[in-house]
């Protein structure tokens, strides 16, 4: 009566194998519960689906840390059949917006990992910062999280010009 959402648990013969809920099971446990209600598969879900199940109970947490979401972002991308996930697909399937998915899948798929290395040391906090960081080189990078000052971001503005045979020549 007092849980609000169900647990989510596959069953291999008699044995239930717990996929999503494990703090409701140990508050549960706690109250000396016998009963708890359950989502059930009847097989196993495959792996890029656990990680959405367990996505969807944990993103609305609010101790889920950065590097925490990364991780499990880096996981869905992973996962999906065609290896180059659109922002769109990714924020489907996540629940976030087309602009966070976009920080994501940016910070996910610098060349090396020493963006998301710098995530888990907790040198960047904040998604936007990093998707701001994942246009530096390598070089650059390095020298930002060592508190150095760049002296020139590659963040080239191209000019855009639009040619037409109907412009007005007389502008």
């Amino acid at each position: 009566e007092r849980l609000l959402h169900p647990i989510v648990v596959w069953r291999e013969e008699s044995i239930f194998h717990l996929i999503a809920g494990e703090r409701r099971v140990l508050a549960f446990a706690q109250l000396n519960e016998s009963h708890i209600s359950a989502k059930i598969y009847d097989t196993k879900p495959d792996e890029s689906e656990i990680d959405i199940l367990q996505w969807e109970e944990n993103v609305s947490r609010e101790d889920m840390s950065l590097y925490e979401r990364t991780i499990r972002i880096q996981k869905f991308v992973k996962a999906t059949t065609p290896k180059n996930i659109s922002v769109r697909k990714l924020a489907k399937i996540s629940g976030m917006s087309v602009a966070e998915s976009h920080r994501y899948l940016a910070v996910i798929k610098y060349k090396t990992d020493t963006l998301i290395n710098a995530i888990k040391d907790g040198k960047v906090k904040s998604i936007k910062l990093a998707q701001e960081y994942s246009k530096l080189s390598e070089e650059d990078l390095q020298m930002k999280l060592s508190g150095k000052k760049i002296t020139a971001i590659n963040t080239e503005v191209k000019p855009f010009v639009k040619i037409s045979k109907d412009i007005d020549i007389n502008v």
